[in-house]
């Protein structure tokens, strides 16, 4: 029998990312990884920590050190494009280094999206999660789901692992939106297994106290926009 050995033809360029993944374990098409086991003291966005990491550069404070976790719950043309998370993450990791972690890129995958694009962007949150963890940065899985993704939405996340959900324009006042939140949620929780979740954004739902008396630890930062309501907004 004979094998033959891939070859990459000279000038080839990974334009896939496919270095992010040397040696994952796949589930589903999806890289596995587990979140840290460290715990943020706050949590600020990628827009705040690339502002903070310019005015910095500018000072000369190279070796400058922020307490907090980065969240990407924007809008995606905040952090993704060209010179974004997902084809410049070595960029993106100069910045990190500044800071004690993050939650992994939220991408978007809404419904009227068409699924191959909804799937690949699932795909890059663990391929990020899987790159960052197996080099040792802090990163926390981040949670999205919608009814027609449950057979892969949480396969590159390992059990037992710290998760996030970002709550923000959410509208979970509107009753179907937060039976939909909570079927998810449970779901999760099901495959994950996680001792930790925590919830950026509002968090006034009955769901959360339920899960307290399972022995779970929520963990809630508020956003800009639920400070500046009195966190009466999104909840």
């Amino acid at each position: 029998m004979t094998i033959f050995k891939k070859k990459v033809r000279k000038g080839c360029k990974d334009i896939w990312n496919s270095w992010m993944v040397k040696d994952a374990k796949f589930v589903k098409g999806m890289p596995v990884s587990k979140s840290t086991e460290h715990i943020p003291t706050a949590i600020i966005s990628y827009e705040e920590a690339l502002s903070i990491y310019h005015k910095n550069m500018k000072l000369g404070k190279k070796s400058f050190k922020v307490h907090a976790y980065i969240h990407f719950y924007l809008d995606d043309q905040k952090f993704d494009g060209p010179s974004g998370v997902w084809n410049k993450p070595k960029n993106f990791i100069k910045i990190l280094i500044h800071f004690d972690g993050c939650i992994v890129p939220d991408f978007s995958t809404y419904l009227d999206f068409p699924e191959a694009i909804r799937k690949y962007n699932y795909y890059r949150m663990f391929v990020i999660a899987y790159w960052l963890t197996s080099n040792n940065y802090n990163c926390i899985h981040n949670l999205r789901w919608n009814s027609d993704s449950f057979g892969y939405c949480f396969k590159g996340i390992a059990k037992g692992s710290t998760v996030a959900i970002g709550t923000v324009a959410c509208q979970l006042r509107n009753p179907i939106n937060r039976m939909l939140f909570e079927i998810g949620l449970y779901k999760a929780i099901q495959q994950i297994k996680p001792k930790t979740i925590i919830i950026y954004g509002g968090a006034k739902l009955s769901i959360l106290n339920s899960l307290k008396t399972r022995g779970i630890n929520i963990i809630v930062f508020k956003s800009r926009m639920n400070k500046y309501y009195g966190g009466t907004k999104n909840e």
